[in-house]
């Protein structure tokens, strides 16, 4: 079902404009997780060494850029908040 929902998302926003990229971030994160395979922006984490940690990232050397192209912070200062 969130595979569906982001989808839409993505065609009503691409059309529209309405539905942000920022928007689009855990729903995207969470439907690669949900498919074994590697978030794109390290919003879902698993508890791990007494804190909560990313789960596996696509591609963590170039996170930073993606997470800032869609307004969210740097995954450093997102471990302090989720924390």
């Amino acid at each position: 079902m969130q595979e569906r929902v982001l989808e839409a998302l993505a065609r009503q926003g691409a059309r529209s404009g309405e539905v942000s990229a920022h928007r689009q971030v855990l729903p995207t994160d969470r439907v690669l997780i949900a498919n074994d395979r590697p978030q794109c922006y390290g919003s879902q984490r698993i508890a791990g060494q007494g804190r909560r940690v990313p789960r596996p990232i696509a591609d963590a050397a170039q996170v930073e850029v993606l997470r800032a192209g869609v307004d969210e912070m740097p995954p450093a200062d997102d471990v302090c908040v989720a924390t």
